[in-house]
């Protein structure tokens, strides 16, 4: 009698999680490119990115990334890699620029419900992402 009810937990907790990741993908992703690029920072990393971008094939810059030829060392490289990835992809646009870290955002809220079973009781435990 315990495992059909486990059972049907599991793929209710299954059902939830894909929702809220559908919901917050849609939620990030529905007006990512309308703005430009907005502050220093994020222009910052679109170039930092655009160099790793253009970069040949063989050479070290998405492990070395530069700033207009010289080292860029405020941030690890890992983020700058993964817009230029999108680049690749989709083209050199704000939407490109801004959609790893939307996706990446957007996977924190499944994982913020995760948390929240492990620490909440059951009525808290939806709460907690929103």
């Amino acid at each position: 009698m315990i495992i059909p009810i486990l059972d049907m937990r599991l793929f209710r907790e299954k059902e939830w999680l894909f929702s809220l990741l559908v919901i917050s993908l849609v939620l990030w992703l529905i007006f990512l490119g309308n703005s430009p690029l907005r502050d220093w920072d994020e222009g910052t990393v679109a170039q930092v990115a655009r160099e790793i971008w253009r970069a040949p094939l063989g050479s070290m810059h998405w492990l070395f990334p530069t700033l207009g030829g010289e080292p860029y060392h405020n941030k690890p490289p890992l983020m700058h890699l993964l817009i230029a990835w999108t680049y690749s992809i989709g083209g050199v646009n704000d939407w490109t620029t801004r959609l790893p870290g939307a996706v990446l955002t957007a996977l924190g809220v499944p994982l913020l419900y995760l948390v929240g079973c492990l620490l909440f009781n059951e009525s808290l435990q939806l709460y907690l992402p929103l």
